[in-house]
């Protein structure tokens, strides 16, 4: 089996052409896919810190105008970590703004 660099091979690859070229008997391509969204909220939850002031620069800038929340993350990831940290649960311009968000997803077009 040749050696590859992984960043610059996933890079050019996507995961389904890695994962036909190179199979194995484990768990499928969306199961590993779930194990590590898991994994990551989980690190999120014993180990993730706001950085100081966060909270008040939200607020801050949810006072000034609207606030955007763009991520390729999946939906359930964002609102687990921002549940941990309070922001769903706040009162605050920001978190009215990501309930909006939950209420009403803006859909990427296909």
């Amino acid at each position: 089996m040749p050696v590859i660099a992984p960043q610059r091979y996933v890079r050019q690859r996507s995961s389904a052409v890695l994962f036909s070229q190179y199979p194995w008997p484990g768990p499928s391509e969306n199961d590993v896919v779930d194990m590590l969204l898991a994994r990551v909220g989980e690190l999120v939850e014993s180990e993730g810190r706001l950085l100081p002031g966060a909270e008040r620069a939200l607020d801050l800038t949810g006072e000034r105008g609207p606030l955007a929340l763009a991520s390729s993350t999946p939906m359930a990831l964002i609102i687990r970590c921002l549940t941990h940290f309070g922001l769903i649960d706040r009162s605050s311009p920001f978190t009215q703004r990501v309930r909006n968000l939950m209420a009403n997803p803006i859909r990427a077009s296909s």
